[in-house]
């Protein structure tokens, strides 16, 4: 894997997506939920670690 990659993991489901983002030089994993719908999506696009 190489250095300073983010990682991002989504369970999708039907009406919502967990997802868990763990990014170099933080010490917590960030979760988020978002629903499936277009909106939510381009919010988890915009998210800033």
């Amino acid at each position: 894997m190489p250095k300073g990659a983010v990682l991002v993991v989504s369970n999708v489901a039907k009406h919502r997506n967990e997802i868990l983002i763990e990014a170099p030089g933080f010490l917590r994993r960030r979760r988020l939920t978002i629903l499936n719908t277009r909106e939510e999506h381009d919010r988890l696009v915009g998210v800033r670690s």
